[in-house]
């Protein structure tokens, strides 16, 4: 029987995939199993579109500022993100899951700590992608701006996203 394993890119993958989902999943486990599917695979969904929707935007203007690193390399710092992003989350799913069922009032947990664990992978996520891309400290202060609004907007839509469905089940 030949044995199989488990390189870098196949663990992201899984990490990206898996860590969203298990948060999104504890995330809507107190409102009902119908809202932890649906938690579960929109936090994945919005984490992976957002990137992939403004992925193209973030190398137009890294090949405006003349710091755009090959495609390949973009996309694996991409991916190394992604999964950075995705074993945070899996790493703080018990705690959301446990902070959330056990709760008298879950809406008030989700709103002081599910949401912000979320955004703080996202953030540490990004971090992870920009010190990637990031050869020295002069290109680090030259990106400064580019990186900024890219990080905004994409913190925006992903909010956005993100939280629509919710505040329409809190409502």
């Amino acid at each position: 029987m030949a044995g199989w394993s488990l390189d870098g890119n196949r663990v992201r993958a899984l990490l990206a995939a898996a860590g969203p989902a298990c948060a999104g999943a504890a995330i809507g486990a107190p409102f009902g199993l119908a809202q932890a599917a649906t938690e579960a695979a929109l936090l994945p969904a919005v984490i992976v579109g957002v990137a992939a929707a403004t992925f193209p935007a973030l190398y137009v203007g890294l090949s405006l500022f003349r710091c755009a690193p090959p495609t390949r390399e973009l996309v694996a710092a991409g991916g190394r993100a992604l999964g950075a992003t995705g074993m945070l989350l899996l790493g703080l799913t018990p705690a959301l899951l446990f902070l959330l069922l056990t709760a008298d009032e879950p809406a008030r947990v989700l709103a002081l700590c599910a949401i912000p664990a979320v955004a703080i992978s996202a953030v540490l996520g990004l971090r992870a992608l920009f010190s990637s891309i990031v050869e020295n400290w002069r290109q680090r202060l030259l990106l400064l701006p580019l990186t900024a609004v890219w990080s905004t907007v994409v913190l925006g839509l992903g909010a956005y996203f993100f939280l629509q469905p919710l505040w329409a089940l809190l409502g």
